[in-house]
């Protein structure tokens, strides 16, 4: 009779090598007991493994990489983890923005998530991201690039080569400078109907009413996004009004905007506008409690 109690997952005796190796040249620092070296929890939560021992997910978060890769990172990498890892953190690691696409097209031609959040991209390091890897990439579900001076020009090269895949679910932008005219950039990707997005994240942009307008303007016409996150701008009753006004014509022409959820808390809207956008959305869409506050 067994116990019923589940052993603890192993790492498989390649990837084993493959974290040791890593441990070595500084890319993982954190203190593992070597007589517990083989166990998947032991390495955990910076990586993540399947059932099996595999590593599927690899977070460099606390590396300072200011300087670049260590030497023999991408062969390391390439060698153990470029055919299983799908989900890769360098979100504060400030790694330059060349070692980061040459590291994610050389070494994760599977990756589905990757969270660059705070390494001071601006926008000349999203071009870099664009041109050298972006546009290459098809398997990528989610993008984060929170906190990164983004203004619009780097909207812009990144909508253009995020159009070039049909991936791309969750886009992460919060705490950007897109401002409106970045903002109006990322709506002239949304109208269209190909666009795959299904959450985009636009928190603490500047935003103001103008880019509240276009944003608001692409939903007729857009198929796939539910969740629009716009706290902490400055879209004020101007913008509220013109989602409103978007939101009650599709009702009274029986169209079908597909957004499910909106988020537009600190705004500056207003309870009178706010009521007014609540009344508009549909049962099944959300607006921040704050709002009437």
């Amino acid at each position: 009779m067994t116990s019923g109690k589940t052993a603890t997952p192993s790492v498989t005796a390649f990837c084993l090598e493959g974290l040791l190796r890593l441990k070595s040249v500084g890319l993982y620092r954190n203190n593992v007991d070597e007589t517990n070296q083989h166990l998947c929890s032991a390495w955990e939560p910076v990586i993540r493994f399947d059932d099996n021992g595999v590593v599927v997910q690899l977070d460099f978060v606390g590396c300072r990489l200011r300087k670049g890769l260590p030497e023999e990172s991408l062969n390391i990498l390439q060698e153990f983890f470029s055919g299983t890892v799908t989900s890769l953190n360098l979100g504060g690691t400030d790694l330059p923005p060349k070692d980061t696409a040459e590291m994610l097209q050389q070494c994760f031609p599977h990756v589905s998530e990757v969270h660059l959040g705070g390494n001071n991209l601006m926008d000349t390091g999203v071009q870099i991201l664009a041109t050298d890897w972006l546009v290459t990439c098809s398997t990528l579900k989610v993008l984060d690039l929170r906190y990164n001076e983004i203004q619009a020009q780097g909207c812009s090269d990144l909508c253009s080569a995020l159009q070039k895949q049909s991936t791309l679910i969750n886009l992460y932008l919060e705490g950007n400078r897109l401002q409106d005219e970045g903002a109006t950039v990322l709506a002239k990707w949304l109208a269209q109907s190909d666009c795959p997005l299904v959450e985009v994240f636009l928190g603490s942009n500047n935003i103001g009413p103008s880019g509240a307008k276009a944003l608001a303007e692409a939903l007729p016409t857009n198929t796939t996004l539910t969740k629009l996150y716009l706290e902490c701008n400055r879209i004020q009753e101007a913008g509220a009004e013109v989602f409103t006004q978007v939101l009650t014509t599709q009702e009274e022409n029986k169209s079908c905007i597909i957004l499910k959820h909106l988020y537009c808390d600190n705004n500056e809207i207003g309870k009178d506008a706010s009521k007014r956008l609540a009344q508009a959305l549909n049962g099944a869409t959300a607006i921040g409690d704050s709002l009437f506050d």
